[in-house]
């Protein structure tokens, strides 16, 4: 994972000097966070899992986030290329998008408990 996300931030990310000083802004800026130097924040964050990607955009506040396996970088080059070229209307319109999508998950989630416990039921019933 950080040869690879080394090799892509050096294309799209700032551009700091050996001071940490901006030189060149990027298309992105990433933050790296270290899980034991920062346990409250990740807690706070609900990051529980590593590595744990979080997409924000300024105007947007945060866009997406999710646990990301080695295996799995490839969809953290494909997001972070779309998210760098939407426009703030179209950010605030995939953000809807995704609560939604979590949110039918959950139900269908609770839905799926809810007829497993209906289904146990009728056959205790019958027993």
């Amino acid at each position: 994972f950080d040869l690879r996300f080394r090799k892509f931030a050096l294309k799209d990310a700032d551009k700091l000097d050996k001071n940490g000083k901006l030189v060149e802004a990027g298309r992105v800026r990433f933050a790296e966070v270290e899980l034991k130097e920062n346990l409250k924040l990740c807690h706070s964050l609900g990051i529980k899992r590593l590595p744990y990607i979080h997409y924000y955009k300024k105007g947007a506040g945060k866009i997406d986030d999710y646990k990301c396996t080695p295996m799995e970088f490839h969809k953290v080059i494909d997001d972070v290329n779309k998210y760098a070229d939407m426009s703030e209307e179209d950010i605030k319109l995939e953000k809807i998008m995704i609560e939604g999508s979590v949110l039918g998950d959950s139900l269908l989630q609770n839905l799926e408990v809810a007829h497993n416990s209906d289904r146990s039921n009728k056959q205790q019933n019958v027993t």
